[in-house]
């Protein structure tokens, strides 16, 4: 793991120790094997893969770009707005279509190039040409990283712009304009992802964790306390450009606001206190990062290995340092530990870990114990997730329906921007804090769902359990499925001599649709005209001849489109019990 000081004649330990330290013929074909192998997987899952409702989510923002909206003050949003407005033009290359987030996918795929490549570069630097190459490899195929940087999401270039941080700040010896720089490309990581604080933070801990062993190894630091805040005034310098510009540009469109309490106060972790931290971070199972963090810090004083190469083995420190203690921190301190926050870990966790096994098997045929690492990786994905049978097919059809339904102008309400291409009636989208807020009352400036309905006369929603109760109840009342979709209409069981009544609320056409041919339905006494406004109140419906059984009053366009009630299915008998399998596809998910 750690470079030594060699003579001038190579002993045979050394010499082959190097060997083992280079690419093998071996290591390139097996690593062209695997990029075939997971080029044509990638298309596959372009279209099986399960949709993650982040990804719409973003697609709509990025919708919201395209179309002129300002994203924060006419589209709620709790990102950070850089990573929606680079893939505008992209977006915009395609017509609305239904599978459009399937589309926008493949602008994820060189962003995973890119990360496979800096971790190349930093495996080979801080440790070995074999180890970078071993790391870049497995990161490939580990299929939790495979399927999340597969989704589009703010993640994806958020873990590019951390490794390449990573490579301009330890790359190098490092000095004021690589300070500079790195500034620069963690400002790009805060205007892509708040998660960049703590990944700065993470940053810090490392360095001052491997400044306090370098001390107790007998290698202090050669720079002055001086040129370190230079350094550092330089960072910052660098930091503060990409995040001020953004503020400027929603400055000048007065959304400052908006993007102030979307950002910074929606999504604030409620309940978060510096002794919950310290309890997560010791107390709680998390805790075990104490152990290999202890381990690393006795070795490194034992074997002395600052004496040896102390600049190369601080940064190697920071980086293994880094690798051991995100996790602890993003559970502890983050809001929510999603699977997708652990992207920027794992290349970290596939360099140290290469590194320990080209160390340990040395001894062991490591190509045929790389293909069989691999070739289990690749199983894994394939069991997962089925790539030959498409599990978001009812999602390209919900957004297909939206838009052939809906005109552009209209409103589609859905939990956080599903069907993409429509204004939703209600500002917030459904996600962890605003269901949270919500339920404790501490939203700001919530409106009421059913009004906003009502005041857009909204015809089409996405049913969904993420909305409140009360909410939902008005919606089971008011539209009926159709599809993916539910549009406006009311269901309604008629008597024993043909009658019922109905309550319209929300102002629309409406078709009846009854039992029997060439029945006539009266509302109050008079033809129902499918092409008349009906206006809201209650409504007695008459079929003559006189039948019983269930009708429905449906929104007139969507029977003029050939959209029927869909009769909801049996219920499903109770499922078994989940397998290693089902817990394995749940988290990768």
């Amino acid at each position: 793991m750690i470079r030594t000081v060699s003579s001038s004649t190579p002993s045979p330990k050394t010499t082959e120790l190097a060997k083992t330290q280079e690419i093998s013929k071996g290591d390139w074909i097996t690593a062209g094997v695997l990029v075939l192998v997971l080029i044509v997987l990638k298309y596959f899952y372009f279209y099986s893969q399960p949709f993650n409702s982040d990804e719409p989510q973003h697609a709509h923002i990025v919708w919201g770009w395209v179309t002129g909206k300002v994203q924060y003050k006419e589209i709620f949003d709790n990102h950070t707005p850089l990573f929606h407005a680079l893939y505008a033009p992209f977006f915009a290359c395609f017509e609305e279509r239904g599978d459009i987030v399937r589309l926008l996918r493949l602008g994820m795929l060189p962003l995973y190039l890119a990360s496979l490549w800096f971790t190349y570069r930093l495996g080979a630097h801080f440790f070995s040409r074999r180890a970078g190459f071993w790391a870049a490899t497995l990161l490939a195929a580990w299929p939790p990283y495979f399927f999340k940087m597969n989704e589009f999401r703010t993640d994806v270039l958020w873990t590019v712009i951390w490794l390449f941080a990573l490579w301009v700040l330890m790359g190098s010896p490092l000095t004021r304009k690589r300070c500079f720089w790195a500034g620069v490309l963690f400002g790009v990581g805060f205007a892509v992802s708040m998660k960049t604080i703590m990944l700065l933070g993470l940053l810090g801990v490392a360095a001052l964790a491997t400044a306090g062993l370098a001390r107790l190894g007998g290698a202090p630091s050669s720079v002055s306390g001086k040129e370190w805040a230079i350094r550092f005034a330089c960072s910052v310098a660098g930091a503060l450009i990409v995040p001020l510009l953004v503020v400027a540009y929603f400055a000048a469109r007065n959304a400052l606001p908006e993007m102030y309490y979307c950002i910074f106060v929606h999504s604030a972790k409620i309940g978060l206190s510096g002794k919950k931290v310290l309890r997560n971070l010791f107390l709680e199972p998390v805790g075990l990062w104490l152990v290999p963090a202890v381990l690393v810090a006795v070795a490194c004083i034992r074997q002395r290995w600052f004496q040896l190469d102390a600049e190369g083995t601080r940064k190697r420190l920071i980086l293994i340092f880094c690798s051991l203690f995100f996790c602890p921190l993003l559970i502890a301190v983050w809001m929510v530990a999603t699977s997708q926050g652990f992207l920027p870990w794992y290349p970290l966790m596939a360099i140290v870990l290469s590194t320990l096994l080209i160390k340990v098997t040395h001894k062991v045929p490591r190509v045929p114990l790389l293909a069989i690492l691999l070739a289990f990786f690749v199983w894994v994905m394939v069991i997962v997730i089925d790539p030959l049978q498409s599990s978001n097919q009812g999602d390209v059809e919900m957004i297909q329906e939206a838009i052939t339904l809906t005109e552009p102008h209209e409103f589609v309400l859905d939990p956080k921007g599903e069907t993409v291409y429509r204004n939703r009636p209600y500002y917030y989208v459904f996600e962890t804090f605003t269901r949270r807020r919500l339920k404790d009352g501490t939203l700001d400036g919530s409106s009421d769902l059913i009004q906003d309905l009502i005041r857009t006369r909204t015809t089409v929603i996405c049913a969904s359990n993420r909305y409140p109760r009360e909410w939902s109840d008005f919606m089971d009342d008011n539209y009926i499925r159709v599809g993916h979709v539910n549009v406006l209409g009311k269901k309604f069981v008629l008597d024993s001599q043909g009658r019922a009544r109905v309550e319209i609320v929300i102002p629309e056409r409406y078709t009846a649709l009854v039992p029997g041919k060439g029945s006539q339905v009266l509302f109050n006494g008079k033809p129902l005209d499918p092409h008349q406004l009906l206006e809201p109140g209650s409504y007695e419906i008459e079929v003559s001849p006189a039948a019983t059984g269930t009708g429905y009053l449906l929104w007139t366009r969507a029977v003029e489109k050939g959209f029927r009630p869909q009769i909801k299915s049996p219920k499903r008998p109770k499922s078994p019990d989940k397998t290693f399998v089902d817990y394995v596809r749940e988290y990768i998910r």
